[in-house]
């Protein structure tokens, strides 16, 4: 038998989920203001509400729905609901104790047999929205989640909710009466912009131990002079990030310099550089947030093979694309790099932000019409990012 759960229990069962809502709403970049304004006061409502469900709330209430569309991004799933009296996409209402990710898993399960593990989905996209047809005369407080689907799939369409369901073009559902949100959400994930980041210094913080000091310890030196013997300003550290030399000749020239033994392992001299260069946690999780609402996110860094191996193994999870040095045969502020991002982006070069802790790369980035940025702050990053995204519309 389920065990009882205390008035305590059940307490601070419901507040896990409350705060659930919270960091699931925050977690949206809004493509507007409109859309601010509402992920702002829906916030301000969680926060303060002492009831957020219909069962609790019939006058605002929270509810979810899936944006389910396929591949190519060019149609959209919808349903005919005999309630509301107009084409929706699947959703409905939370549950008391539901998270957000529970309650559009239920939703899809229920009105189109579809099985979807949502644990580690967020929103992306949030209105508060005064009800018509049936229903009509009270707020839904909506957020809706993107699910992408093969058109092919055999959906089992709950006949009590809906009259009919179908896949629908893109370009047809601002003629047909349609969940009024739907326009702006095709415009929010119409938007195509490209995040670029560099490695060291901004996406990671490098240089950090014990990686580092164990380097310059096995290197005899200090930690300023091996910098400079690593620095893609040294002839064998532009060789190498230029893919001119071997990793054994880039070494040897640095353990000869350094003055060390010969006989050291490469390997393990590759391993703590690569290493030294720890993930900034912070940034990557504004880009999961950027990615999440459509924008793709890179990388674009002076760095040899091996080392780009080990970043794209630490990256892939938050990065859609990575321009390296080793592959092109240029370093950056070089104009050559640069192009080639512009090639592999495949947009204008106005909706590339390229963000660099150099000056001097930030203004290459800027003479070929990329909007180069100097990193300096987490959440000064923030801001450029949210004005990058909000510009051109």
């Amino acid at each position: 038998m389920e065990k009882l759960l205390s008035f305590k229990e059940k307490d601070i069962k419901l507040e896990k989920v409350r705060q659930s809502y919270i960091s699931s709403i925050e977690h949206i970049i809004p493509f507007d203001g409109e859309e601010e304004e509402a992920q702002e006061e829906v916030l301000e409502w969680i926060k303060t509400a002492q009831h957020l469900t219909k069962k609790e709330n019939i006058e605002q209430h929270l509810g979810v729905v899936a944006l389910v569309v396929n591949p190519e991004m060019n149609k959209v799933f919808l349903l005919n609901h005999k309630k509301a009296q107009a084409y929706l996409m699947p959703g409905g209402h939370v549950d008391v104790g539901e998270t957000l990710q529970q309650a559009i898993e239920k939703e899809l399960s229920e009105e189109l047999g579809l099985v979807v593990d949502m644990k580690a989905s967020y929103p992306f996209y949030i209105s508060k929205i005064l009800t018509q047809g049936k229903n009509a005369g009270h707020h839904d407080v909506t957020t809706v989640f993107k699910i992408v689907v093969d058109p092919s799939t055999n959906f089992s369409v709950e006949a009590k909710e809906a009259d009919e369901a179908g896949w629908f073009d893109w370009s047809k559902l601002e003629s047909m009466p349609a969940f009024t949100q739907l326009p702006r959400i095709k415009q929010k994930l119409s938007i195509e912009k490209l995040i670029l980041l560099d490695n060291g210094g901004v996406l990671s913080d490098h240089y950090q131990q014990p990686h580092y000091k164990e380097l310059a310890d096995m290197l005899g030196v200090d930690e300023k002079k091996l910098k400079a013997l690593l620095s893609e300003k040294s002839p064998q550290g532009e060789a190498y990030r230029k893919n001119l030399i071997s990793r054994e000749e880039f070494w040897s020239i640095v353990v000869r310099l350094s003055g060390a033994v010969a006989d050291l392992d490469y390997s393990q001299l590759e391993k703590l550089w690569a290493e030294s260069y720890q993930v900034n946690s912070g940034i990557v999780a504004v880009l999961h947030r950027y990615r999440n609402v459509g924008v793709k996110t890179g990388l674009l860094s002076n760095s040899d093979e091996y080392r780009k191996k080990h970043m794209e193994e630490r990256h892939s999870g938050f990065l859609d694309m990575s321009i390296v040095s080793s592959d092109i045969g240029s370093i950056k502020p070089e104009r050559k790099i640069f192009e080639k991002a512009i090639e592999k982006a495949n947009i204008p070069p106005k909706d590339i932000i390229y963000v660099d802790d150099k000056e001097s790369h930030a203004n290459k980035a800027s003479e070929l019409g990329i909007q180069g940025e100097v990193f300096s702050t987490l959440e000064d990053l923030k801001l450029k990012l949210k004005k990058f995204y909000r510009d051109g519309r």
